[in-house]
């Protein structure tokens, strides 16, 4: 695969995934291609005998469409402590009940930064001009 192909379906997700991307960041997506095949040993046997790789892909992303996902974990995390589902596990192996509600805050926290970002406008005519100070 070339890397004018993957930028081309890189460009293709960014437009289709457009409100998922702040415009004040413009070539947010960055792609790299490694032609060497990975070796038997960094993957699992049953796949390697079922499908011989030639190569392997990975894409980092962060984008505030994480935010969502975020959310969810929280809610389902927020059901499960109101029940106090699996607790006595942590307990039994030394974990304390503020651990739980420290790490809660922490995702909450999280959360709102994430929303924050989506929320940001930056007005293109003042990013210019700071540019032209530099």
């Amino acid at each position: 695969m070339s890397t004018e192909e993957v930028d081309a379906e890189v460009l293709k997700i960014q437009d289709k995934q457009s409100e998922d991307f702040v415009e004040w960041i413009p070539n947010n997506i960055k792609s790299s291609i490694c032609t060497v095949p990975p070796r038997p040993h960094d993957i699992r046997v049953e796949l390697e005998k079922r499908i011989p790789l030639d190569m392997s892909g990975t894409f980092v992303a962060n984008t505030t469409a994480l935010k969502g996902i975020f959310q969810r974990i929280a809610t389902q995390f927020a059901k499960m402590y109101k029940r106090k589902a699996f607790l006595h596990w942590y307990k039994g192996e030394g974990m304390d009940e503020m651990e739980f509600q420290e790490a809660d805050k922490n995702q909450r926290d999280l959360i709102t930064e994430y929303q924050d970002k989506q929320d940001a406008v930056v007005n293109l005519d003042e990013a210019e001009a700071d540019d032209d100070d530099i």
